[in-house]
């Protein structure tokens, strides 16, 4: 197809060239322009076309449009200014009639600036300009762009320290996300609390794209292989090692469609059928081949785990065990001793390390128990995580799902995660009902955040299909639920909150009672948010350091020094810290983990959540 003659003789008009003298050059390129040359080409026979005729309106046209604009797909284009007219229709709905008006104002102020090569982003800029002098600051929002400015890029690349270019890469796409997140995607409200640190939403690159963390169903993988959609197609594993090495395959694709951690329940129970009769050398072999495969796709920082059970719990006995081949063989409470030996020999292969005796950074370890650890369980690689589940708790840690819920589906996680800054809350305000108030109007900020992301989430399952591995059916049935999935909200600095508030210098007997009041208020809020809008909330006391780090800077402005990395932080003796651990922690169900180098207080069975290092 070639280009019409009317396309010639409007781009000559457009330049002032006179109607007779762009006929004729329309006459003279009448079937001889392919309608696929690009714009600068089609304006360079035209030229040539109108030189024939008149040097002058061959001249007029070439600097009419010599403008060329340097387009974000990576073009070079000739400038033209019903582009921009459409594009205001199009983005941000104004009357075409203003953004005619608007289109022209930025062309005149291009012209006149004598420019002959402009990217669109300032085009971009000159328009949001005009608009803001229109007061149309809501069609100016909608048409903004984001991004990073050159001078930052250059520093990042030369000066950070990135291990690699793909980190790199997701580093500057991150910002985009993030800017966008912000301006487009969450109510003003909830951004300008963002901004002012008076909350942080964990992973906000990631809020409008994908869940914050998931937990898997391993059997689900043994029984079937892998028949995920895009995804290279698997039978059930007949061996071990095979286990061990679709085990990391699960861990590897679950994490491409999540923001933060990915982990799977009872490890060693689901593998126990795999090493029944198998000798320890062939054991070794499968939790080698989990630890070397798994350690190989680095790429993704800290976000695995791994946990396990040191007996098998009463609602799995009786569930059918998969084993070799997807068959099934027997009931799993038949492999308490081959769960067992897996767990020890799995923890003995981690700490010995690789073949230079190098540590296995991956994954994290979770050890689930019931109170009654034997010397023989605590000769574990560090650090690793405990959980006490004599009180039935479950327990989520904030960059993996670490769960051990005997009465629901084991296919869950954290949908999103975010942490508010106490300490600038009783800061801001002594008076007992203003500080409850301001606490409050948080909590109902982060429900206002959850909500948004449970119906972006369904947006991204049902709609975009963009989490297919998600959307997943297995026999018919969903392979996530939404409504299993739980919110973690982390009450940071909570313990120096409370000093500030009782203006104490350090944390005593009263400010565990304020701590305990503020929880018990924060629970009470969670279980209005359960009844009124089917969201499940979890309370965590553990510090994130992306949280931390934004929220010291903010609170240095209103001169608070205090560090507000949790109760570890603080100033007490070892005996009174402890005691108040064990207090404290059947409050937090999103975790309390205290860290200690101390294998004696494994043993004590008061104490929920321990992390060794």
């Amino acid at each position: 197809m070639a280009v019409s003659p009317n396309i010639v003789i409007e781009k000559c008009q457009q330049a002032g060239v006179s109607f007779w003298t762009a006929s004729q050059a329309a006459v003279a390129l009448n079937g001889k322009i392919d309608e696929k040359l690009s714009d600068r080409d089609v304006n360079r026979k035209i030229i040539t076309a109108l030189r024939e005729v008149d040097e002058n309106s061959a001249n007029q046209f070439e600097s009419y449009h010599s403008i060329e604009v340097r387009t974000s797909k990576s073009t070079l284009e000739t400038f033209d200014r019903e582009r921009i007219a459409d594009s205001l229709v199009k983005e941000t709905r104004v009357p075409k009639a203003v953004a005619d008006e608007i289109a022209y104002s930025v062309e005149n102020e291009i012209r006149r600036s004598q420019l002959k090569n402009i990217s669109a982003a300032l085009i971009r800029e000159m328009v949001n300009s005009a608009l803001l002098e229109r007061k149309l600051v809501s069609a100016q929002s909608n048409y903004t762009r984001v991004g990073l400015p050159v001078y930052d890029i250059k520093n990042i690349i030369e000066r950070k320290k990135v291990s690699s270019p793909f980190l790199l890469n997701e580093m500057f796409g991150n910002v985009v996300l993030k800017e966008f997140t912000l301006h487009k995607l969450l109510p003003k409200k909830i951004s300008d609390a963002y901004l002012n640190s008076d909350i942080h939403i964990h992973a906000l690159e990631h809020f409008g794209t994908s869940p914050y963390s998931l937990q898997n169903d391993l059997r689900m993988f043994l029984k079937e292989g892998f028949k995920i959609p895009k995804v290279i197609t698997t039978g059930p594993a007949k061996k071990a090692d095979v286990a061990a090495y679709h085990a990391v395959r699960l861990m590897v694709t679950s994490k491409r469609f999540i923001a933060r951690g990915v982990s799977f329940d009872f490890f060693n129970v689901f593998m126990a059928p795999y090493v029944r009769r198998k000798d320890k050398n062939e054991i070794v072999q499968a939790c080698q081949a989990f630890l070397y495969e798994i350690n190989n796709n680095a790429t993704f920082d800290n976000t695995f785990t791994v946990n396990m059970n040191t007996t098998i719990p009463k609602f799995l006995k009786n569930e059918e065990a998969v084993g070799p081949g997807g068959k099934t063989v027997g009931k799993y409470g038949d492999f308490e001793k081959e769960s067992e030996s897996f767990m020890k020999i799995f923890l003995e292969t981690m700490q010995k390390g690789d073949y230079l005796k190098n540590a296995f950074n991956l994954p994290n370890v979770c050890i689930k128990h019931d109170g009654k650890l034997e010397e023989r369980m605590l000769n574990v690689p560090r650090p690793c995580y405990f959980i006490n589940q004599t009180d039935k708790n479950q327990s989520l840690l904030y960059n993996n799902v670490i769960t051990g819920r005997d009465d629901t589906t084991l296919r869950s996680g954290v949908m999103q995660a975010a942490s508010i800054n106490v300490p600038k809350i009783a800061k801001l305000n002594k008076d007992e009902k203003a500080f409850y108030d301001s606490l409050n109007e948080k909590l109902d900020l982060t429900r206002d955040l959850m909500l948004e992301k449970r119906e972006l989430m369904k947006e991204r399952l049902y709609k975009n299909e963009m989490l297919s591995f998600l959307a997943q059916f297995h026999n018919g049935e969903e392979y996530i639920k939404l409504n299993e999935f739980k919110y973690l909200v982390l009450l940071s600095g909570l313990p120096q909150a409370c000093r500030i508030y009782l203006n104490k210098t350090s944390y005593d007997s009263e400010c565990v009672n304020l701590t305990e009041r503020i929880v018990r208020f924060t629970q009470r809020k969670f279980r209005e948010y359960k009844k009124d809008d089917d969201l499940q909330f979890s309370i965590g006391e553990h510090a994130d350091i992306g949280a931390m780090t934004r929220f010291i800077t903010e609170n240095k402005k209103l001169g608070i020094e205090e560090d507000i990395s949790g109760l570890q932080s603080e100033a007490m003796e070892e005996d009174e810290r402890i005691e108040t651990y064990k207090r404290l922690q059947p409050l937090f169900d999103g975790g309390s983990f205290y860290e200690t180098t101390s294998k004696n207080l494994l043993k004590d069975k008061d104490f929920l959540y321990l992390k060794t290092f």
